[in-house]
């Protein structure tokens, strides 16, 4: 299947960079990936000559995704794409800011009925949050997956949604910090109190560490410090796992998922609310009047925005956002894939127009 229309360079239409972006992109080598489930693509932003460039690539539900040295993961409808990310010796091309790098189709897990939200590499591993079924599953060979961990108020595994269990990072010991929208052992039953009753939990102990957060999300280790999105209430929020306690970075006109860290910036996916009433009734909702899609860069030192890739008119919500060394160009030979995911992505430097899946 030839993806003309969803794999070429520049902008699509709607998208609108603002800020230093570019800049920040070339400066740390680095492109940007992000998913965008309910467009079912994925996107990667690169810099070109002080330009922001974009890809775009059909994929069936596109979640959470995970990068480690050389390979990247993503979360999908039916299961869990992995690529290798190869690295070039060669110089960057004339006019580009560093050398091309490809991801090429690697292997596919089978992972039917889970909903997987965030996934993490766990060494050769992958952990996935299951959210249909309210636990931590391990990822086994191409067709199955092991339960990892359920949440102590978790009675029975069931495709139930009981908790919305979304969000994880695995810190270097094993153990692990997990957001849900509420505690909860009933179908959906976190969502009368989505407001203000999300939590986050440490893993294997099970110990809830806060129990007031807004739809949390994306919570993430960076320099030994735990930072979560309080998505509900467009805030970034650093928290220490002892006390519970939380401080606010900055507050964004946006509903949060996605968080990734490098050079001193976070990169921050932003989500408009859905027509339907699953994101109502937010404090978003009570203080902030225009809400807006895409991804904005954060100075970390300061707390203020440096830059920011404006998708408002072209996408409503996006669910993760990671950062890849160097941008990643076309694969130098095709793989067959899982139907409906592409076998190698782009975003430049130099590359062509069209790319072909199996």
């Amino acid at each position: 299947m030839a993806m003309t229309d969803e794999s070429r360079p520049g902008l699509q239409p709607g998208a609108v960079a603002t800020g230093v972006f570019p800049q920040i992109l070339a400066d740390l080598k680095c492109a940007v990936i992000v998913t965008t489930y309910k467009s079912g693509q994925t996107l990667i932003f690169g810099s070109q000559r002080g330009d922001l460039t974009q890809h775009a690539y059909a994929f069936h539900r596109p979640m959470g995704i995970a990068v480690r040295e050389g390979h990247v993961a993503i979360a999908a409808n039916n299961g869990i794409v992995t690529y290798t990310l190869s690295q070039p010796s060669d110089a960057a091309p004339h006019g580009s800011t560093h050398a091309n790098a490809s991801l090429t189709f690697n292997d596919f897990h089978r992972c039917d009925d889970a909903d997987i939200h965030d996934i993490a590499w766990a060494g050769e591993q992958i952990l996935a949050v299951n959210t249909n079924f309210s636990c931590i599953e391990t990822v086994a060979g191409q067709s199955g997956t092991n339960t990892h961990w359920i949440p102590p108020f978790i009675s029975q595994l069931a495709p139930e949604d009981r908790c919305h269990l979304n969000g994880i990072a695995l810190g270097s010991d094993g153990s692990a910090f997990v957001t849900a929208l509420g505690r909860s052992d009933s179908p959906k039953g976190w969502r009368p109190h989505k407001a203000d009753g999300g939590i986050l939990m440490h893993a294997p102990s099970g110990s809830i560490i806060t129990d007031t957060l807004s739809m949390p999300h994306s919570p993430r280790l960076f320099d030994g410090k735990l930072y979560v999105l309080n998505a509900g209430a467009g805030e970034i929020l650093i928290l220490d796992p002892q006390s519970g306690r939380y401080d606010g970075i900055v507050r964004l006109p946006g509903f949060l998922r996605g968080l990734c860290h490098l050079g001193g910036h976070l990169f921050v996916g932003l989500s408009r609310l859905r027509s339907s009433r699953t994101l109502g009734d937010l404090p978003l909702e009570q203080d902030i009047d225009t809400l807006k899609c895409g991804v904005a860069a954060i100075d970390l030192a300061s707390g203020n925005w440096a830059g920011f890739i404006d998708l408002t008119d072209s996408h409503d919500e996006l669910y993760d956002v990671q950062v890849l060394p160097c941008s990643p160009a076309p694969a130098s030979s095709e793989r067959h894939s899982a139907p409906g995911h592409p076998t190698a992505m782009q975003s430049h430097c130099e590359a062509a127009s069209t790319i072909t899946t199996a």
